[in-house]
C-alpha cells in the first residue's frame, strides 16, 4: 500500500510508487518472517 504525501504532483507519485515495489514481498518471504507455514498466510 503506498500514500503519496504532500501534493499529487508526477514526481511525488512516481517515488510512493517506487517506494511501494521495493517493500512488496513475496507469500515465502512472509510466511518465514511470521514463523507460519505457507497455508496460514494465504487462509489466515
Amino acid at each position: 500500500l503506498a500514500k503519496s504525501k504532500g501534493s499529487s504532483n508526477p514526481h511525488n507519485v512516481v517515488n510512493a510508487t517506487i517506494d511501494a515495489l521495493v517493500q512488496l514481498r513475496d507469500a515465502i518471504a512472509v510466511s518465514q518472517q511470521r514463523g507460519v507455514k505457507m497455508s496460514k498466510v494465504f487462509n489466515g
